[in-house]
């Protein structure tokens, strides 16, 4: 780079003075080294603050449509219930069905079913809305898990159609020290989405082992599986994988969430493994 300057000091005889006068870069560079530095700095934090934007834009967007799939699921989900024991009620005030033994017990047997499964809906929104403020509050006590498991196994409901067996391993001391409504909880819902994602026959193994301080349960399935792209996601609140072999298939994408917000209550951990068609793997780890 040259900085030039002309000087006509005789114009009518076109006589002039020229200097040319080199410029070393690296001496410009230093003297507007701040400017420059300070120019960087505002571009950088401007970058920062545009992709943080564009961050904070797709979160809401994500949450406006977790929002609006989690009204319109619990519209369907809380719809079914109740329209099932407004067909009970209506079938108790008919004067004469309520003649027919059979029938007044598979209502009954309907009406419980459907109360459990709106139970259920409201017990796990409320744990989960109030993890969000505060700490899951925990009654811990020394139990033995294998009857809790090997009741939970007996009083598991198979939908009807679908055959359901159940293999369950233990090792001989599993007195741990848990809240035992909150293991329950989450056993419960293992062995409930095993029994649900999956075919006409599903066998599921229960694995309850204490080694080393550490309670570990293992809940396995041949069921349907879950696709390696959604496995990071299926802990998320309110997100249903894509691969269900039904999709009327009644449920609010709680499940393995609230699983997760009480395993980590008891300052566990919990892992997943799982393939397409062949099943999966859900590992439970609390210590003791």
């Amino acid at each position: 780079p040259v900085l030039r300057i002309v000087y006509p000091y005789n114009p009518l005889k076109r006589e002039l003075v020229q200097i040319d006068v080199r410029i070393l870069p690296h001496t410009l560079l230093l003297r507007m080294g701040w400017q420059l530095l300070g120019s960087l700095f505002l571009i950088f934090l401007l970058a920062v603050c545009l992709l943080l934007q564009i961050k904070t834009i797709l979160k809401q967007r994500r949450i406006d449509e977790l929002r609006k799939s989690f009204v319109n699921t619990m519209i369907h989900e809380l719809k079914r219930p109740v329209q099932a024991l407004k067909m009970c009620v209506a079938f108790l005030n008919d004067k004469n069905m309520r003649t027919d033994e059979q029938g007044m017990d598979e209502v009954v047997h309907d009406s419980m079913s459907e109360l459990d499964n709106l139970s259920a809906y409201l017990r796990k929104l409320r744990d989960m809305t109030r993890a969000d403020d505060e700490q899951t509050h925990l009654s811990v006590s020394t139990f033995d898990l294998k009857p809790v498991v090997e009741k939970l196994v007996r009083l598991q409901h198979a939908p009807e159609g679908k055959h359901v067996t159940f293999t369950t391993r233990f090792t001989d001391h599993l007195l741990v020290t848990a809240d035992p409504v909150h293991i329950s909880n989450i056993v419960s819902n293992l062995i409930e989405n095993a029994v649900k994602y999956s075919g006409a026959s599903v066998h599921i193994t229960v694995d309850c082992a204490l080694h080393d301080h550490r309670l570990t349960i293992k809940v396995a399935d041949d069921g349907i599986g879950i696709p390696a792209s959604e496995q990071l996601r299926v802990f998320d609140k309110f997100y249903r994988s894509s691969n269900l072999p039904d999709k009327a298939l009644p449920g609010i994408g709680l499940g393995l969430s609230y699983v997760k917000l009480l395993v980590e209550a008891h300052r566990g951990t919990v892992s997943l493994t799982s393939r397409v068609d062949k099943g999966t793997t859900i590992e439970i780890s609390i210590p003791q």
